[in-house]
């Protein structure tokens, strides 16, 4: 991926639809060259700032920009203490609902063994799961069914979120950040696996420096702010 495709974004204030837009064509772009799928499916390059970072700022713009709050961002590709800045206007942000101006931190919380996964795919094309991936003293990759005891894979799923919520909370950030969280889960969630995910974070909480956690799932499309 070529560092001209995110010069239209760097440092530049744009509408929060418009940069929407913009992300999105560039990864069309980008999946339609003869090496796209395998670069972005193993993070290659800046395929890695464009599917976890780009990506989940699109989905926070998406779910909070509407009538009331239009919100305009500006994603910088350097190393601030922030991933963008939010510019916001209209009746909820006069009103105080809203700050005018904040900010967003983004990260990805998987499974220790996503990595293992996303190359096994690229060359075997499978995988059981995630918790069933080893790697031999041949450096190859084996893949072997993994069975789980009822819910306890939410609980699971929740330490490592809390863990890295933990992580985040340890560095300095501009008052007003909000920490947008890609949750790329172990399996695919319906609604009530991810309302319970919800409610354990809600319930084990702990006190943190962001003004919002945001999380979201990219592949059945469940968010919430907590």
């Amino acid at each position: 991926m070529k560092n001209t495709l995110l010069q239209s974004l760097d440092n530049q204030l744009l509408d929060g639809l418009k940069f929407c837009s913009l992300v999105y064509e560039i990864f069309d772009r980008v999946r339609e060259t003869p090496a796209g799928i395998e670069a972005i499916r193993m993070r290659r390059g800046k395929c890695k700032k464009l599917v976890e970072e780009l990506l989940p700022i699109c989905k926070y713009i998406q779910a909070k920009y509407g009538q009331g709050r239009y919100i305009s961002v500006k994603w910088s590709d350097g190393s601030q203490t922030y991933d963008a800045e939010l510019s916001s206007v209209g009746a909820y942000v006069s009103r105080g609902s809203f700050p005018e101006n904040s900010f967003l931190e983004v990260t990805c919380v998987v499974h220790p063994n996503d990595y293992l996964a996303r190359e096994h795919i690229n060359g075997a094309g499978t995988v059981f799961g995630l918790s069933g991936l080893a790697r031999t003293h041949d450096h190859t990759i084996v893949s072997v069914p993994h069975a789980h005891l009822g819910d306890v894979f939410i609980s699971d799923y929740a330490d490592l979120v809390l863990a890295e919520l933990a992580k985040k909370s340890a560095k300095p950030y501009p008052g007003g950040t909000t920490l947008v969280t890609q949750c790329w889960l172990n399996r695919p969630y319906v609604l009530s696996e991810w309302s319970k995910l919800e409610s354990v974070l809600r319930a084990r909480m702990p006190q943190h420096p962001f003004a919002e956690l945001f999380i979201y799932d990219p592949v059945s499309e469940y968010s919430a702010s907590i």
